[in-house]
């Protein structure tokens, strides 16, 4: 396995960087993307107007449709389509679907949570144990006939 000898790895780390920096280079000729259109302007996502019908397609329900930014939309629009299913999935998702208030409720509580588990490491912890064990050596260790027997306390 072939190293890399130390006196070559600077002059390898200042390449790598200066490659690394390199990229991030435009160019001369870099020109600014145009800004954005402001919220209120009156299409910021299309460069035309938009168009005052919409095509037509063969078959039923395929008339042209008018646009009006005008007029309102019901609150229950899903109900224009007189569609039983979708009512009826509109419904249950509108049951199952927690309201704002009690979703707040539940990323206060998380929050909450979270941060007492946070703070729980910034407070001093005591902690002990104890142990007894007896112990006996034999007598090529100790050289008394029979060993020593003795207690050793761990705390």
């Amino acid at each position: 396995m072939s190293r890399l000898p130390i006196e070559a790895r600077p002059g390898l780390a200042a390449a790598v960087t200066a490659l690394a920096l390199g990229g991030c280079a435009v160019g001369p000729d870099f020109v600014s993307p145009p800004a954005p259109l402001p919220a209120d302007a009156p299409h910021p996502y299309t460069a035309a107007p938009l168009p005052a019908r919409t095509a037509s397609a063969p078959g039923p329900g395929g008339a042209a449709q008018r646009l009006d930014a005008a007029l309102d939309v019901p609150a229950l629009w899903w109900e224009l389509f007189r569609s039983p299913a979708l009512d009826a999935l509109v419904r249950s998702a509108l049951e199952r679907s927690p309201t704002l208030a009690a979703a707040d409720a539940a990323l206060r509580q998380a929050q909450a949570l979270q941060a007492a588990g946070a703070a729980s490491g910034l407070w001093p912890s005591v902690g002990g144990s104890a142990g007894l064990a007896r112990q006996r050596s034999s007598q090529a260790a100790s050289g008394v006939p029979g060993g020593t027997v003795y207690t050793l306390y761990n705390a």
